[in-house]
């Protein structure tokens, strides 16, 4: 049972709490334009200033430059501007609890995130291949057209990817976005933050799975009000799907894979000890995908996911007031629109 499940929400005007969620939906439309702007103006300002050859060399073999394309304006430009346009967060209430996770829930955790990641994978790799074709384009996931053919270093995707990515990815879609949006209600919270996670990493391919984990992972946030597990998990996520599945996915053992499928004399002790990483990774992969299947809907039966009731009530509705809030959305609308331009470009 709740604890709060008894107490009566405190009720506030319409307009202060629209002039809240404004503010919220203001901060996040500056976040993904402010990013994009200055990826474009480095980029254009390459191809305009130098060449075209030029930047696509900085591109295909510069690793530092790709990392610094991406995180330098989100996080020296943007994020400053986000942070600026964001509400403070709601006073007078009381603090949240802080809940601690033991090792077992942790793991927990884990597995139903693995989950999510694999499930929200085949949604967005199954339709980005399918928009491909229907629109004649070769379908490119940005991650393992990266991380997949070894542009980066292993140094850099751990440090990068691994530590100082989701460190920063938790700070602004769960502690800032999150934890102002909680007061009002765990759904709208959770909601709102998967849903801008995933729509901000700007393509179909990773969409769906980080809608999925960043509604896991707000959840999370949420009920123990912790920092700490939620960069565990981001970081053993990033770990899995950066280090451990391109180190044992290579090229070479795929096209391995398809030749033995096509002529199965091939088949040696040499060829089954070189496959025996790949299959073992692939019945543990499977393994884990039907266990965070089992363990989600026992948590589910257990109530696990039960929302607790908002601390703070919006006359005529705190949902509609929301959701239906004009930069609320035209934030969703423009990173929409930022998504169906990586389709189409």
């Amino acid at each position: 049972m709740n604890q709060n499940v008894n107490i009566k929400p405190l009720t506030v005007k319409r307009e202060g709490a629209c002039a809240f969620f404004s503010r919220i939906g203001l901060a996040v439309i500056a976040l993904q334009l402010v990013t994009f702007a200055v990826q474009y103006a480095v980029s254009y300002g390459i191809i305009y200033g130098a060449s075209y050859d030029a930047y696509a060399t900085l591109v295909n073999n510069t690793w530092w430059f790709i990392w610094l394309l991406s995180l330098l304006p989100l996080y020296g430009v943007a994020l400053p501007i986000f942070y600026l346009l964001l509400p403070k967060p709601v006073g007078n209430l009381p603090p949240v609890e802080r809940k601690k996770m033991g090792i077992g829930s942790l793991i927990a955790a884990f597995v139903m995130c693995i989950f999510a990641l694999y499930a929200g994978n085949l949604m967005g790799s199954n339709l980005s291949v399918a928009l491909a074709e229907l629109l004649g384009k070769d379908a490119l996931n940005p991650v393992s057209s990266l991380v997949g053919e070894g542009i980066i270093p292993l140094i850099a995707t751990v440090l990068f990817g691994v530590i100082l990515g989701p460190m920063g990815e938790e700070l602004i879609f769960r502690r800032l976005l999150t934890d102002r949006l909680a007061p009002f209600g765990e759904g709208v919270a959770v909601l709102f933050s998967g849903l801008a996670f995933g729509l901000f990493h700007g393509n179909l391919f990773q969409f769906f799975y980080a809608f999925f984990v960043g509604c896991l992972l707000a959840f999370i946030r949420v009920r123990t009000g912790r920092d700490l597990y939620n960069i565990l998990l981001h970081s053993a996520l990033n770990f899995f799907g950066m280090v451990v599945s391109p180190a044992i996915l290579t090229g070479e053992r795929l096209d391995l894979l398809d030749k033995i499928a096509t002529d199965p004399t091939l088949m040696t002790e040499e060829v089954i000890a070189e496959l025996a990483p790949l299959l073992f990774f692939v019945l543990a992969a499977v393994g884990v995908f039907f266990a965070g299947i089992i363990l989600f809907i026992v948590a589910l039966a257990r109530g696990k996911f039960r929302l607790k009731r908002p601390e703070i009530a919006v006359e005529r509705g705190t949902r509609r007031a929301f959701w239906l809030n004009p930069y609320v959305l035209i934030s969703l609308a423009i990173m929409v629109a930022l998504m169906i331009y990586s389709v189409l470009g």
